[in-house]
């Protein structure tokens, strides 16, 4: 993994790197969270587009869209790339970087709203932008529009999970709680604390900034969300109850990271352990399961690929381990398609690739 790659991961807030079953919640298991699997396979991926001479660049996040592989690629001129899986074509590319209708200034993450649309989220514009792939692909004109607009008010989200209709859910720097429920563009409520850890009194912000993660969602009629940690072993999912409320199901506190607050001239931040054992660098929900991809690796000993994994970790919405899946290769990201019947990764040898997995296997595994 470069080095720009870790970049883009991490520092939205900027983090230094500065210095040398049944589960209780809210407490340290005090394990990698690997340890807590019975049942482990390990599985070899075929790469794909490795006869077009296709240059994928420098992409950051992955999806799938029926035939179609969908790249989030940043430092590009434009933002996403829609490719023909079986042909390697690139059939259209759309985002430029910009303040404009259309245009990104901080996009992070792309994720499936429905059968037809995907989601972008810009961090520094503070709005979430529905796009019809079908339109981008038929259209030279077509132009995103946002749906949920949080340039109104004072939170500082690093991401935004459409989860219900008129109903997100936001994490980021603020203080309140760790998880805010918004309803359209309103803020109705932020819910449950960052870990007691050996900082007890450090503010939210500061904490949000040492327990930085994604979002993920079951895509169900009753919707649940789930939160991965980048530099702990740390899961945690929820659940919507009403328009107004929701509960956690379990905390899933496998360890917490070595850190350090850091108060400067120039703000505030937190001073990460190079020794830190880096947690879940990405993670992929689908109706049944939550797939996370885990890292295990610390800066000191792996440099930047700290921040790949080649662990797949697969949860059930409950929160119960099902199935540990070894990888032949690093990850950096990874999508699940529709069926559930392949796994999407981008690996660097040395230049990005995508590489996919068949799940036939992994699939008898989740039915013993």
């Amino acid at each position: 993994m470069n080095k720009s790659k870790v970049l883009h991961y991490f520092t939205l807030i900027l983090i230094f790197i500065a210095y040398s079953c049944k589960f209780k919640n809210a407490e340290q298991i005090k394990q990698t969270p690997d340890k807590l699997f019975s049942k482990k396979i390990t599985i070899e991926g075929a790469f794909i587009f490795k006869d077009t001479g296709l240059s994928l660049g420098d992409p950051t996040a992955i999806l799938t869209y029926d035939s179609l592989i969908i790249l989030m690629n940043p430092r590009d001129k434009y933002l996403l790339h829609i490719i023909d899986i079986n042909s390697g074509i690139i059939l259209a590319k759309y985002g430029v970087r910009g303040n404009g209708p259309g245009e990104f200034l901080t996009p992070f993450g792309i994720a499936k709203l429905n059968d037809h649309q995907i989601g972008v989220f810009d961090v520094n514009k503070k709005k979430y932008y529905k796009l019809e792939i079908d339109s981008i692909l038929n259209s030279v004109n077509y132009i995103t529009k946002n749906i949920i607009d949080l340039s109104g008010t004072k939170q500082y989200n690093t991401y935004i999970l459409p989860i219900k209709k008129d109903l997100s859910i936001g994490i980021g720097i603020f203080n309140g709680g760790k998880y805010a429920l918004y309803k359209k563009n309103k803020l109705i409520t932020k819910k449950f604390n960052h870990p007691l850890d050996e900082f007890p009194n450090e503010a939210d912000k500061m904490k949000a900034m040492a327990y930085q993660g994604m979002l993920t969602q079951n895509y169900s009629t009753i919707p649940r969300f789930a939160f991965t940690a980048y530099y702990s072993g740390i899961l945690e999912i929820c659940e919507l109850v009403s328009e107004n409320d929701m509960k956690k199901i379990i905390d899933i506190h496998s360890y917490y990271p070595k850190y350090r607050p850091d108060r400067g001239s120039t703000g505030m931040g937190a001073a990460m352990s190079r020794d830190n054992i880096v947690g879940y660098v990405n993670a992929f929900g689908t109706k049944n399961f939550i797939y996370a991809l885990y890292s295990g690796r610390t800066y000191n000993e792996y440099g930047a690929s700290a921040f790949d994994g080649n662990i797949i970790l697969v949860f059930d919405w409950d929160g119960m381990p099902i199935v540990m899946i070894e990888l032949d290769h690093d990850l950096e990201a990874f999508c699940i398609d529709n069926n559930e019947n392949h796994l999407y990764g981008i690996t660097q040898v040395p230049e990005a690739k995508i590489i996919r997995y068949n799940l036939n296997e992994v699939r008898t595994h989740i039915i013993q």
